[in-house]
């Protein structure tokens, strides 16, 4: 993920931190406003622009981690992080 991290539409990963006490990973990832699940349940109302704009955003960061023979296998919305 951290190389990864060089493209816009894919978060970044700031680090990793472990404690093997508790057998814990803490990931630290960059700050995201909210997530496209919020987006969709709020009041606001979607016009096909968003729509179209969501999807290429997905679809571009989708695209480059394929090429870098990644595949992600749980993509749902709550997990579309956005920023302003």
């Amino acid at each position: 993920m951290r190389y990864l991290g060089g493209h816009v539409n894919i978060i970044t990963l700031r680090g990793l931190s472990m404690r093997a006490r508790n057998d814990e990973l803490y990931i630290i990832m960059e700050c995201a406003d909210t997530d496209l699940h919020r987006v969709i349940q709020s009041k606001q109302e979607l016009t096909e622009g968003h729509r179209q704009y969501f999807m290429v955003q997905i679809l571009r960061a989708v695209d480059f981690i394929h090429k870098h023979n990644v595949i992600h296998r749980d993509l749902y919305v709550h997990r579309c992080d956005i920023a302003r």
